[in-house]
């Protein structure tokens, strides 16, 4: 530490001077400090003082000395030391001064005294330094200043053995030695002490001690030498001496090494001189000689030695320091705990003797620590007693090593330091658990309060804890006992947690298998298994006579699962083991040791069984295992064949009910029941049948038992399985596994033999055997079963043989009866559950109120808390918890009316709304009834019907009348009242099967009812059959439920359910999911309308008011739509349209393209013709169905849509299409676009916008068809709109607009069609006589700007304009473009098609040809066409190696090339490919596109010859001239102006404004040798009927051909043969016609061929 100042402080003559002596001072001496003060001070009135301050505390602080001296005040802080007053003379004065700092550090401090200038009268502040010094100061520790006196004690010690062995008091030292050489050792020894001890001053310790160490060994010197009347009693325990320390630890302080230095110099000086006096100098103490301290000790110390030393050296991947210090460390301890335990501290002579041992010889330790004397250990198996000294140091060096070695082993892993053998290994844990167990019983018992001599009980324990040490030693130690590394890692073992002994003797390890089983002859083989087979038999030992010993105490417990199968497990196992005896005596087998050998195994899988179920952690307590090696044992004799020896036998687990809870020894006698049941079968089976006896009473019992079980298996059950997972196959095997239960029941009940029970079980194994292992061939009979059909969830009803039969006679009688009743009884709960789920998914309940207390003799009113409950009449409540509380509402408001409420008047009760929507039922189902009603409602016995139904009427207080009309009016009127209403719903809708059989003559009654075409039925009884009839009802469900409804699914409720007629009351004032119930049939003739349908209950009801409308349960119903009034996530304002399920669906109509009958549907259901707002969209699937197949049935279901307001741009929910792109997409499709042409027109006519983007690639009409000219349909449009409202006494139908807004609506929707809006909602003003409307195009709604009127709009077709020649060449030239492209598709298809033919026998064509079929673009196809070449024909220069295959596929493949060369520039090769493919052998052209590409080269040369080919309607004529020419003409007469049309006349006087002006714009004369054409046309057709004939008007008769195109249907294409009269002017009637909505219906006699060209 030091001190930077500004003053100097030297003596000056100039100045004040300060110096302090000595410098190091050593505290705490004084030191003296010398000064001079200036001569001015006297008369400057200041008084000179010496300040020490503490420079170390300044540096604490952060300070310099410097500024702490500037700064007056602080300086005061740090005085550590008495101020000096100083004369004020200016002479030279010395003063001695205490100092006392406080900031030490390594044992000194730096002290500054400061001269200052003080004037009293301005206080502390008021001073100057005058001068200062610094001095060092230095202090010893506690160590420190022992350390001299201990070094001192030495040197005088030795003095006094110099002298005392120069006198010869010890005798002479032997050989060379003299007692002068003796003197001059220890003289050596002090010097040497002395300069080691001023290295170690100078180097490690404090000024302080240096100085005070010189200065004793001056006084030492000067002491005078000792007499030898001093030295003659000296103690040969080296007592005389400090305590030496000989092992010294590494990070010893200075102090403690320099000590350990010194007491080695001794020690090595006193085994100097033992040897020189022939070990006779120094001696132990008499207790150390009686504690073997040598003979124990020094051996230990000598291979500790040798260990540190060997793992110095073999063991590299640890520190060999580490080692070592740990190794000296534990060597320290050994020293301490001996000075512990001997009277005294060790003598100094006992530490020299045991440093100067005898070195061990040269070598490797040996790792199992024999090197080591035998040590005390383990301490798990010391009995306690009172050791000798001589014991309790070999304990106390034993744990102490132990501990030692442990420490190694954990250091130096994974390499093993120590290493027991492999057969102490394998004992090491078990022996510590047990041993340490032991030791805590023994403390235990010796506290225990529960036996009078528990001095016996702890001496039991102690001859069993020696004699099971003995015995592990002697069975697994080389030597017999254990090595001193066996030892040490069983002490190292896991310590027992602290605690009490557990009576279920849980501590000790898991004890081996009783012997009751163990068969006998079964020795362990490994040394470990010995050990524990020993053990475990002397702690059984050992616990039984301590249990005996402390009776009634127990001294163990097992749990009580364990004791409650002790003597059933025992008697089990013992009974096993005297069979296994006895088979292996027995002559019935002839392997009587595969015999016994499954009896051990068996043995073995039971007592694990037993183990598992019954033990706390899936194995007996050890507690349970004693105990029950102490159970009584069996009986000498042999055993019985009836097995009677065995405890009874429990249920096996085939004949188990599933609803039984059995205890856990329950199920231990199951399981070995289940276990012994197979094994004596195997054994049965080995002994041929002949070793288990049962009875014969037994014998009849199991015959007649086969019997059944054969009946049984030969019901024939379904094999698939239902929707709700219900395995069909799984429930048969169930079945007659549940009627062998009752079997088994009947056997238990008389108490059979245990013989019995197993022979009964093995008809189970054999019959299933047979049954898995039958044939086609060979099968068990099957027994018929009387089928009724399948339940609501599919499931199958069926009477088994055993309901058509009645119970045999004899013992037996109950066994049938009772196998009866458990197969129907299971097979119709397991149905029930299955048609409950059906039923439930349609049910909610939800929570609107709760009641109020009110009058309780008012049963049939309820006060409720909330006004806003939203119930309405009609809706069933639940009032309560469950079902029991079932009720109906009558009245509304705070209080309900309702039924008579279970608890009229209590308050609190929850009030629930039952919502019930019709059930789904299942695909395999037959009806929508449950089982449960079809066995208790459908099968009746006539003959006790009338009997049985007076019986239930009466017991509900109603009289039966005889009257069948009066019978059916009171049937009706029960069941408005509250006397049967709830509890007869209850059972439906719960599919109660008991409630059911009580209510099933009324059920049967009242639905005869509403049975169509009684003979006695109700007068004015309304049935709700015919196209107005519609019913509606209310439900809340949640949107899971709603969605389950899927169009065409059929639906049922499952009881009488009431509606109410739409617009007539009822519920509908409820806001809820609502289901639309149309009642229409095909027929409205009752004679032919069969079945039970809805009917008006209103005449008979309690409650009249409610127009109630009754279905009854089961009307089959079916899904037609699903309206969701815009609102798609909220079920409350769906609205799902049912109808009649007997009815085809009009999906289905739409599908069959029955437009008669779509119509006739549309005429009866206006209002579902608009599907904008629901799932499925109708326009669109008739769109779709138009554009796939044209459409002659004279009815234009597309205008059945529009007439009945469907939306020509109505938005199909499902593809997000509209009407138009749903015919373009399905253009795309299939390539045919010809026919769907006028679907196209008509809805672009009636608003479709083709700007719309749709569908799910947003895309609009007018992108997926870009080839489509809307420009054409020039037209000129009107507008009407739709009247339901009577207004002005108009009826329902459409309306035109006024001429003048007319022309302004068309005006506006030409505006937004081309305003590029693409479909999105515009209001626009529109002005039509007085009022103005705003109108939506998209959606074709108008509404009254003034009333907010809203209708319907459409546009329709006024008259078209005329085409001119320009245009209708255009039309005509796109149409011819799409004609070809699909012409060379197909064309391609098939030259494909041949190719592969060609091929196929080439292997490596395979990928390229599966790649060229799958191409439909001629410009792919070419790409690959090349490369194909190459792969498959190869490079044949030389044409005559080609083969026969390689030179039809390189023809095939030319005309491949040919079709995908075609293209609008050589369209005029259409005719040579097509020859080209009909002469290749590979290659099959259908007639349809033979006729289309003749059809589109005849169109095409029309058209090259300036001709018309796409009109309303074109006849074009062809033929083939010979050697001369022929002259063909058509003619047909124009109705409109009676004018004929021919080659004379080409155009009829219509004028050109009319589209049915008719024109022969192609006529050909005929040119030899070549074809001819001529070509009729008109833009549309008007309504009249026309008649098209052929003339040969000159040459010879040919054949011809004539085909007719009409937008939208088929090309018709007649081959006619040549004309029969040879003179010209014979004509051939090709066909008449007649014209229905604008198209015209062709009437021939004439053989013709309808052709339509499709990529399908």
């Amino acid at each position: 530490m030091s001190a930077t100042l500004t003053r100097s402080t030297s003596f000056t003559r100039e100045g004040p001077t300060v110096r302090v002596t000595p410098s190091p001072a050593v505290w705490p001496r004084p030191v003296l400090v010398q000064c001079k003060v200036p001569s001015q001070l006297e008369s400057q009135r200041e008084t000179p003082l010496l300040v020490p301050l503490d420079a170390g505390a300044m540096q604490l602080r952060n300070l310099q000395p410097k500024n702490v001296l500037e700064h007056k005040q602080l300086s005061w802080d740090f005085k550590c030391g008495r101020k000096v007053k100083l004369d004020t003379r200016p002479a030279k004065q010395s003063v001695e001064m205490q100092l006392r700092p406080t900031a030490w550090k390594d044992g000194g401090a730096v002290v500054i005294v400061c001269l200052v200038a003080f004037n009293p009268v301005l206080g502390k502040g008021a001073w100057r330094l005058l001068g200062h010094a610094e001095v060092r100061v230095s202090r010893m520790s506690r160590e420190e200043t022992q350390l001299p006196e201990d070094v001192g004690k030495v040197f005088r010690e030795l003095k006094r053995w110099a002298v005392h062995l120069q006198h010869g008091s010890c005798g002479a030292p032997q050989g060379p030695h003299d007692a002068k050489t003796v003197v001059g050792t220890i003289q050596q020894v002090k010097a040497q002490i002395s300069t080691e001890m001023l290295k170690l001053m100078r180097v490690s310790f404090s000024d302080a001690a240096r100085i005070t160490f010189q200065e004793m060994e001056q006084t030492w010197a000067s002491e005078r030498e000792p007499q030898i009347q001093d030295c003659r009693e000296m103690s040969y325990t080296l007592d005389g001496f400090p305590m030496f320390e000989l092992n010294a630890e590494e990070d010893a302080s200075p102090v403690q090494g320099a000590w350990h230095m010194v007491s080695m110099k001794v020690c090595d000086l006193f085994l100097q001189l033992q040897k020189m006096y022939a070990d006779a100098l120094i001696q132990v103490s008499e207790s150390e000689a009686k504690a073997k301290v040598l003979e124990f000790v020094a051996p230990v110390r000598e291979e500790l030695d040798a260990w540190a030393a060997d793992l110095e050296v073999q063991v590299q991947h640890v520190p060999s320091h580490r080692a070592r210090k740990i190794i000296k460390a534990s060597w320290r301890e050994i020293i301490t705990q001996m000075q512990a335990l001997l009277p005294g501290t060790m003598t100094n002579a006992a530490k020299v003797l045991i440093e100067g041992c005898s070195k061990r010889p040269a070598g490797h330790v040996a790792r199992t620590l024999s090197g080591f004397p035998p040590l005390e250990l383990p301490s798990c198996f010391m009995v306690p007693d009172e050791p000798t000294l001589s014991q309790k140091v070999k304990r106390v060096v034993s744990q102490e090593l132990c501990a030692l070695f442990l420490q190694l082993q954990q250091m130096y892993k994974p390499v093993c330091v120590i290493q027991a053998s492999p057969e102490e290994a394998a004992v090491l844990e078990f022996a510590s658990q047990v041993g340490q167990e032991l030791t805590a019983w023994a403390a235990y018992l010796r506290e225990a309060s529960e036996a009078s001599d528990s001095a016996a009980a702890v001496d039991l324990v102690a001859r069993a804890q020696q004699l099971i040490w003995a015995n592990i030693q002697e069975l697994t130690g080389l030597t017999g006992q254990f090595s001193n590394a066996a030892k040490v890692l069983l002490e190292g073992c896991s310590k027992r947690a602290a605690g009490p002994v557990a009576r279920t003797l849980s501590g000790f390890p898991p004890l081996e298998t009783p012997s009751c089983f163990m068969l006998a002859g079964e020795p362990p083989t490994l040394s470990h298994q010995k050990v524990k087979r020993v053990v475990s038999q002397e702690l059984c030992a050992l616990f039984l006579q301590l249990q005996q010993m402390y009776k009634p105490v127990c001294v163990i417990q097992a749990s009580p699962e364990e004791a409650a199968v002790l003597e059933f497990a025992s008697q089990v196992g013992q009974e096993l083991t005297a069979w296994a005896a006895y088979l292996r005596e027995a002559p019935e087998a002839s392997d009587s040791a595969a015999a016994v050998d499954l009896v051990a195994r068996a043995q073995q899988l039971i007592w694990a069984n037993i183990q598992k179920l019954t033990g706390l952690t899936g194995q007996f307590s050890n507690a349970a295992k004693v105990l029950l090696e102490g159970c009584s044992k069996r009986a000498a004799g042999p055993v019985a064949r009836t097995l009677s020896g065995f405890p009874p036998l429990q249920t096996p687990s085939c004949f188990m009910v599933a609803e039984e809870s059995p205890t856990p020894s329950q199920k231990v006698k199951r399981v070995v029941s289940q276990e012994l049941n197979e094994l004596f079968l195997q054994l049965q089976e080995m002994y041929k049948g002949c070793l288990l006896q049962p009875t014969e009473e037994e014998e009849s019992l199991l015959d007649y038992a086969a019997q059944i079980e054969h009946e049984l298996l030969g019901c024939s059950l379904p094999s698939d399985v239902l929707d709700g997972g219900v395995d069909f196959a799984k429930i048969s095997a169930e079945m007659v596994s549940g009627a062998r239960r009752q079997i088994w029941a009947e056997i238990v009940k008389r108490d059979s033999t245990n013989a019995a029970k197993i022979l009964f079980s093995r008809q189970k194994n054999h019959s299933e055997s047979q049954k898995s292992q039958e044939s086609p061939e060979t099968h068990v009979p099957q027994v018929p079963l009387h089928h009724k059909g399948t339940s609501v969830s599919g499931f199958p009803v069926f009477l088994f043989p055993f309901e058509a039969e009645k119970p045999s006679k004899g013992p037996l009688r109950q066994v049938r009866l009772a196998a009866s009743q458990y197969v129907q009884s299971e097979f119709g709960a397991l149905a029930s559950k299955s048609d409950l789920k059906y039923i439930q998914a349609a049910m909610n309940e939800s929570v609107v109120t709760h009641t109020l207390r009110s009058d309780p003799t008012v049963s049939c009113r309820m006060e409720v808390d909330r006004e806003d409950h939203g119930l309405a009449a009609m809706d069933d409540i639940l009032v309560g918890p469950g079902f029991d509380g079932l009720n109906r509402v009558k009245g509304l408001g705070s209080v309900l009316t309702v039924y008579a409420v279970k608890e009229p008047g209590k308050e609190g009760l929850e009030v629930r709304r039952l919502a019930v929507g019709p059930v789904v039922p299942s695909e395999k189902a037959t009806s929508g009834m449950t089982y449960n009603f079809i066995r208790n409602v459908e099968f009746f016995d006539e003959d006790t019907e009338e009997e049985n139904l007076t019986a239930f009427l009466d017991s509900v207080g109603v009289e039966l009348p005889a009257d069948p009309v009066e019978r059916k009016k009171v049937l009706v009127k029960l069941y408005t009242s509250n006397k049967i209403y709830p509890r007869l719903n209850k059972a439906m809708y719960t599919d109660d099967a008991e409630e059911l059989r009580r209510h099933a003559p009324y059920i049967r009654a009242l639905r005869g009812v509403f049975k169509r075409g009684q003979s006695d039925p109700l007068p004015g009884f309304n049935f709700f059959i015919g196209s107005a009839k519609k019913l509606v009802k209310r439900c809340e469900l949640t949107k899971e439920q709603a969605e389950v409804y899927q169009i065409n699914q059929k639906v049922c409720w499952p009881a009488f359910f009431s509606t109410s007629e739409a617009d007539k009351g009822g519920n509908d004032a409820f806001t809820g999911l609502t289901f639309c119930i149309r009642c229409r049939d095909s027929t409205e003739d009752p004679n032919e309308i069969q079945g039970y349908f809805p009917a008006s209950i209103k005449p008979w009801s309690c409650f009249p008011d409610e127009n109630e409308v009754l279905i009854p349960p089961h009307y089959m119903l079916r899904v037609h739509n699903i309206n969701y009034n815009k609102q798609p996530a909220n079920p409350k304002k769906w609205v799902i349209e049912l109808e009649l399920a007997d009815l085809p669906p009009v999906w289905d109509i739409i599908t069959q393209k029955n437009w008669q009958e779509f119509k006739t549907w549309a005429q009866a259901h206006p209002d579902l013709v608009d599907t904008s707002k629901s799932h499925s969209s109708i326009i669109n699937e008739v769109v779709s169905s138009l554009a796939a197949e044209p459409n002659e049935t004279g009815v234009d279901p597309l205008k059945v849509c529009l007439d009945h307001g469907a939306l020509p741009n109505e938005i199909d929910m499902q593809t997000g299409n509209t009407p138009l792109t749903t015919v373009a997409l399905q253009c795309l499709e299939s390539g045919k676009t010809e026919q769907a042409l006028a679907v196209l027109e008509s809805l672009l006519l009636a608003g479709a916008n083709p700007y719309i983007k749709a569908g799910p690639h947003e895309e609009s009409f007018e992108q997926l068809m870009p080839e489509i000219d809307l420009r054409l349909l020039n037209c000129v449009m009107g507008w009407q709109y739709w009247v339901d409202d009577g207004v002005d006494g108009k009826e329902d139908g459409w309306y035109l607009w006024s001429e003048d807004g007319s022309a302004m609506l068309e005006h506006a929707f030409q505006e937004w069609l081309n305003s590029g809006h693409e479909g999105r909602s515009k209001l626009l003003g529109v002005r039509s006589d007085y009022f103005s409307y705003n109108v939506d195009f998209l959606h074709m709604k108008q509404a009254n700007t003034s009333t907010g009127t809203k209708r319907k709009i459409r546009r329709y077709r006024r008259r078209s304009i005329p085409l001119s020649h320009d245009q209708l060449r255009a039309l005509s030239e796109a149409k011819l473009r799409q004609e070809l492209t699909l012409l060379q598709k197909l064309l391609m298809r098939a030259a494909v098609d041949g190719l592969q033919q060609a091929t196929c026998h080439l292997q490596d064509a395979a990928d390229m040809l599966s790649s060229l079929s799958q191409m439909v673009s001629a410009t792919e196809i070419s790409a690959v066409s090349s490369e194909y070449e190459k792969l498959v024909l190869g490079d044949l220069e030389d044409e005559a190696k080609e083969t026969k295959e390689t030179k039809e596929a390189k023809a095939s493949l030319l005309n491949l090339q040919e079709a995908c060369d075609l293209n609008w520039d050589t369209r005029e090769k259409v005719t040579e490919v097509v020859k080209h493919l009909r002469d290749d052998p590979h290659v099959k052209l259908a007639d349809d596109l033979v006729e289309g590409a003749e059809a589109f080269v005849t169109s095409n040369n029309v058209f090259q010859r300036d001709g018309i080919t796409h009109a309303g309607f074109r006849a074009s004529l062809s033929w083939q001239n010979g050697e001369k020419r022929t002259d063909l003409d058509m003619c047909m007469t124009c109705p409109e102006c009676n004018m004929q049309v021919y080659h004379e006349e080409k155009e009829c006087g219509c004028t050109e404004d009319k589209l049915c002006r008719l024109n022969l714009d192609i006529d050909d004369r005929g040119t030899p040798h070549k074809s001819s054409e001529e070509n009729l046309y008109m833009q549309e057709p008007g309504p009249f009927r026309y008649k098209l004939e052929v003339e040969l008007y000159s040459g010879p008769p040919v054949p011809f051909r004539l085909q007719v195109h009409r937008p939208g249907q088929a090309l018709r294409v007649y081959r006619v043969a040549p004309h029969t009269t040879p003179r010209s002017g014979g004509r051939i009637v090709i066909f008449e016609a007649s014209v229905a909505e604008g198209i015209m219906h062709l009437e021939s006699c004439l053989e013709h061929l309808d052709v339509m060209l499709s990529t399908d």
